[in-house]
């Protein structure tokens, strides 16, 4: 595989490092401020990533989108 065929099959949901970084912002929200802000936290990241991935999964150019949108 060369540099530019991974270039090709990247999109921006593989290079985003948003999840990351809301796994360590609710671990540092557990430990310092609790349990309550800590779920909230959690229960955001895992609706959010739900959205997120649904939305990329349906794109017009992908296999699930083409048969949703044709």
């Amino acid at each position: 595989m060369t540099l530019d065929s991974l270039y090709e099959t990247l999109t921006f949901a593989h290079l985003s490092t948003i999840g990351p970084a809301f796994l360590m912002a609710s671990y540092m929200i557990m430990t310092k401020k609790g349990s309550g802000q800590h779920k909230r936290a959690m229960i955001a990241l895992y609706v959010g990533g739900m959205l997120v991935a649904g939305g990329f999964t349906i794109v017009p150019r992908r296999f699930l989108g083409a048969l949703v949108f044709s």
